[in-house]
Order: structure tokens, then sequence, then C-alpha cells
């Protein structure tokens, strides 16, 4: 019999690379502790020398309607452990376990019915208080900040973010004084669950924006008609963008010359008023249009839905919703988060940390074509 020396020897041969293949990417997969890094925490220096809210106690807020958060472990966990080190009042809230405020709030759509909920919940606390309310997904990635240098100042009532992704102010994160003004803001936005038009209606984030041309002056709001006409015919999220895109224009005085995105939204005389995409004053921002990369500037990051978690280290997530997670999360230990040991839980993966030019970029870079999708909208719709 010919033995073909050729084909005895490729099998093994084979058989050992892919093995040798497997340990390789096991461990690459591990992403080795000695690719980790901790940051030290600095003494505290307030970026508002006229801060005057220490005799308030600031609550951070989540609220749910399911008993399994496994799909928020890292953005619960970062969020429970930072409060507890700052001594915030952590509350992690399933509006089932409330059936007497349920009783009081009955809107069909959840995102809605929660901010009534949340009105009649923070009744019972302290008046002039600061709520930090966080959707489930929304984690600490820096806990060297403070929130104390981003609560209300002044005349401010209620708090808001520009997203970078698109035109939208963010509903699932703000900042308020718990007064009767915020309790009433909170009612007036549960109440357009049942003002939003039967149509693709895009839940809260969307009809925000109608809440907020509430408060705008009656001049402004002659124009509304326009832009409502698109929401009540939304077919889909592209619809319920051009919505938003036309609210924008509104609130920015119909003016275009300007980056818009730079700027603030005030309302109400400046008792609401929702931060520009470059602000200092924002305190989060969604993780994925950064590729999962961050730096020591950012502080809260949206998105940490544990389902998003992109697996393959050397895959670069940009679909919406995917991510790498920064942190080192098999090491996080909720007993050192009130020892002085905290920011150990913080074991951040080398390769996901960058400069703060370095992201400022990613995030000035990803601005610039969400403007020009803004004037394409506006020019779609005849608007400009």
């Amino acid at each position: 019999m010919k033995i073909n020396l050729k084909q005895s020897f490729a099998l093994p041969l084979l058989l050992a690379i892919s093995v040798i293949c497997l340990f390789l990417i096991k461990d690459a997969y591990k992403l080795s502790i000695r690719n980790t890094f901790v940051i030290q925490p600095t003494p505290y220096h307030p970026v508002h020398r006229n801060y005057s809210h220490h005799q308030s106690q600031i609550h951070v807020i989540s609220i749910i309607n399911t008993y399994d958060v496994s799909n928020y472990d890292t953005a619960i966990k970062t969020v429970r452990c930072y409060a507890m080190q700052r001594g915030y009042k952590y509350h992690l809230l399933n509006i089932m376990d409330y059936p007497n405020i349920l009783m009081k709030c009955p809107f069909k759509d959840f995102m809605f019915r929660r901010h009534c909920f949340l009105s009649l919940y923070v009744g019972s606390i302290n008046e002039n208080d600061f709520v930090v309310f966080v959707d489930a997904d929304l984690g600490i990635i820096n806990p060297n900040k403070y929130i104390e240098d981003y609560l209300p100042q002044n005349e401010e009532q209620f708090l808001f973010v520009q997203r970078h992704f698109n035109f939208e102010i963010m509903a699932g994160t703000f900042i308020f004084k718990n007064s009767i003004y915020s309790r009433h803001f909170l009612q007036r936005w549960a109440l357009y669950d049942t003002k939003k038009p039967n149509s693709f209606d895009g839940s809260d984030n969307v009809a925000l924006h109608a809440v907020l041309m509430d408060l705008m002056p009656l001049h402004v709001q002659e124009n509304r008609k326009d832009c409502e006409a698109i929401w009540e015919t939304s077919k889909n999220w592209g619809d319920c963008s051009k919505f938003v895109a036309c609210m924008r224009y509104l609130f920015s005085g119909q003016n275009k010359s300007e980056p818009i995105f730079e700027k603030d939204l005030s309302f109400d005389d400046g008792k609401v008023v929702a931060f520009s995409k470059t602000s200092i004053r924002r305190w989060m921002r969604d993780l994925w249009i950064t590729e999962s990369k961050w730096s020591v500037d950012d502080f809260m990051i949206h998105g940490l839905k544990e389902s998003g978690i992109v697996k393959n280290i050397f895959e670069i997530p940009t679909t919406f919703g995917d991510w790498v997670n920064p942190i080192h999360m098999k090491t996080f230990n909720i007993e050192k988060c009130t020892t002085s040991r905290y920011y150990q839980n913080w074991l951040y993966y080398s390769n996901n940390y960058k400069s703060s030019a370095h992201v400022k970029h990613k995030l000035e870079v990803f601005d610039k074509e969400v403007g020009k999708e803004y004037i394409n909208q506006l020019e779609g719709l005849n608007i400009i």
C-alpha cells in the first residue's frame, strides 16, 4: 500500500495549529489582569464655587417593571456602588411593588407611567432634595466625578442633555430639584400618553419635545402644528426623527446658520435646560458612538445592556446598542463600595481607555455628521 506522507502529517499538523489558536483566542478573550488598571481618586474641588446644596440629599433613582435585572448587571452595580460611596440615596424601584401609587397612574405605556410614578414617589422625600433619574442601562464609568457639580443652579429646576447620536433631548436621564414645579412637569409629561397621536409615536422620548414646546412663548408655538402634522402621520423612527428636527428648529429660533447643537436650550425662563452636545455640564453620553472608548472626562455612560455586549474583543462595535465592556466586572465586589478601596471595582481594560482629545475628536466627527443630517431633514421637509 502506498502511503501519502503529506496527508499523514497534514491532519495532526492542522489539529496542533487549531489547539494553539484556541489557546491564543482564549487568552485574548480573557483580557488578562495585566492589561487592566485603576484610577486613584483625587481630592474633590467643586466646579461651582458658590455651591450651596450641602444641606440637600441627593437621590439616584431608576424605575423598572421587571424582577429580572440581569440585563442591566454592569449598569446597576456601578450606580449602586457609586451611590454607596458618595452617600447618595439609591432607589431601584419596581413599580409593581407600589400598587397604591400605580392606581394613580393609569397610563398604558410604561415609559410615560414611570414619570407619573416618579412624581408621586418623590413626594415622600424632602422638598428641595435633588433627584438624578437614570435608565436601568445607564452606568458609572468614572466614579471620581461628583453629582454635586451637575445639579441645578440658580433658577434651574429641571435639567436634560442633548444626545450625540441624533437630534433628541434625552428622556432616559435627567436631574431635578424636588419641587412642586418639577413634580408638575413630570405629570405633564406623563399625560402625553393620552395626548400623543395614534401613530408610530416614539414614546416618551419623542413626546418630550412636545412637552417642552408647551413651555415656549406663544409666538413660537404658533408654528408647532406643522411639526405635529408629521408626528400624527408617523410610521417609523425616521418619521419621528423628522418631527424632532422640526421641533428643534423652532426651539433654536428657526436659526440654521449657527451650530445649534453647541448651544444649550432653555425653556420657561431658564427653569428647564437641555445642555448641548459640547457642554461641560452634561453628565451622560452613549458609549457605543465612540466604539466603547472613553476618557477621564466621561462620567455616566448609557446603553449598557448585557445583551448588547460584543464577545469578540477584536471586533469594533459600530451597531446601535453593541458595546465592549470597558470594566473587568468579574472582580467587582460590592463590599468595597463603602471603603476607601471602592475605586478598585472600576478595573478598566487598557485598550478602551483613550485620551480626552481622542474621545473629543470622535464625538466632534459624529456630531458633524448628525448636523448634516439635521439640515438634510429640514430641507426634505421644505422648512428651510
